[in-house]
């Protein structure tokens, strides 16, 4: 189905994604020990998540004024290798402000990484297959949690929450080695404000970004603070976790694929739709966990990994196609931008309504579930005023 060419992009592009997601997925396990050993309030946890987040948007808006006069390969390459000097900073960090520091810091990188790769691969495959190559790409998400995170949260338990960041460090660098195999481009664009203004301007691209913005708060509102409730609320011991990951890692591998798949054979919207449909009760019920076997926990969470990457897969791989080529870099530097500011306004929203009580469990979570569900319905029926650009349309 690829060719050789594409399958090393394919395969690049795959560590690049299990990087980045480590990088933000880490935290999550990490939520308890860093509330308790750097004495802070989960508050103050889901501002030291937003604030990742918040700079990589930043970040990501900045990249679409210059990423398309670079050649992809070696910007890609310096950001990786900044990416891994961050990584094992934040292991060393001793308080909060510090760790807060260093974490923005990754997080400015994130921002350009995640447009970057996006574009490699949009450059290198083309639509009818790229809904396939997304899916693959995509399921690094469920590579992380089988091996990545798990990895890192067992150094956690058994050196300090540092020593997980250390060892994201050491496998950003090892990746960035990798990706000195890719094919060396040439830029694509002229870039700058210019640039931005008419991809702003073209209202099936902007629609675009709002249908991206929506998606992620019915997404990201839930997720910082998943973890730390199936500690809490759940009562699940942290030792168990790593279970969890490989169980509901397992079966999103499979998921991303076959929505990958699903998005060339029925047509990007109708997957979208399949993930949707089967996303909404899984939010519902995984923000109303109380103390359950962990079989149950288990269940939830696989659900969880398998309907929200699965909407995610077909959703990408219509945001990657609604430019041409030329500007794709800039444009996706803002859907990176969108994707990272609307995740951390869904974070800080969610830090904002969670409370710790005195028992430790963690109070209003079902709100933060009907504001996810509220927003992804959302997500639905904006999709269907988004299309795919076509060459015989007048150009972004």
């Amino acid at each position: 189905m690829f060719t050789r060419r594409e399958k090393r992009s394919i395969g690049l592009m795959f560590l690049v994604n299990y990087c980045l997601i480590i990088d933000f997925m880490v935290m999550m396990p990490l939520g308890s020990a860093l509330m308790t050993g750097l004495g802070i309030s989960a508050k103050a946890y889901g501002m030291l998540v937003a604030g990742h987040t918040f700079v990589a948007g930043v970040t990501g808006l900045l990249a679409a004024l210059f990423i398309d006069r670079f050649e992809r390969r070696r910007l890609l390459l310096t950001m990786l290798a900044g990416l891994a000097a961050s990584s094992v900073l934040a292991g060393f960090a001793e308080t909060f402000p510090a760790l807060v520091a260093v974490r923005c810091l990754s997080g400015a990188l994130v921002g350009v990484i995640g447009s970057l790769s996006l574009s490699i691969l949009s450059d290198e495959v083309a639509l009818p297959r790229r809904g396939t190559a997304l899916g693959i790409v995509m399921s690094s998400f469920a590579f992380a949690a089988i091996s990545g995170v798990p990895a890192a949260l067992y150094l956690a338990n058994r050196f300090g929450w540092g020593a997980a960041f250390q060892f994201l460090g050491v496998v950003v660098a090892a990746v960035a080695l990798g990706c000195r195999a890719l094919e060396r481009g040439v830029p694509k664009g002229a870039g700058g404000l210019a640039q931005v203004r008419r991809l702003i301007q073209d209202k099936n691209a902007a629609l675009a970004l709002v249908f991206l913005c929506v998606l992620i708060l019915g997404h990201f509102s839930v997720i910082p603070f998943l973890f730390p409730s199936i500690i809490a609320n759940a009562r699940v011991a942290p030792g168990e976790l790593p279970l969890i990951y490989l169980a509901g890692g397992v079966v999103s591998v499979f998921a991303s694929v076959f929505f990958g798949l699903l998005s060339d054979r029925w047509g990007i919207k109708k997957a979208f739709t399949v993930g949707m449909i089967g996303s909404v009760p899984t939010l519902y019920f995984v923000t109303r966990l109380t103390p359950s076997p962990l079989p149950v926990v288990i269940f939830a969470v696989s659900c969880f990994y398998t309907f929200m990457g699965g909407r995610m897969t077909p959703a990408m791989t219509l945001v990657t196609s609604t430019v041409s080529e030329r500007h794709r870099g800039s444009f996706l530097s803002l859907a990176s931008a969108v994707n990272h500011l609307s995740a951390g306004v869904a974070a800080a929203v969610a830090g904002a309504t969670v409370a710790k009580e005195a028992d430790g469990t963690l109070a209003n979570l079902p709100h933060v579930g009907l504001v996810a569900i509220s927003f992804s319905l959302l997500a639905l029926v904006l999709i269907a005023y988004v299309h795919p650009y076509r060459a015989r349309e007048a150009a972004v």
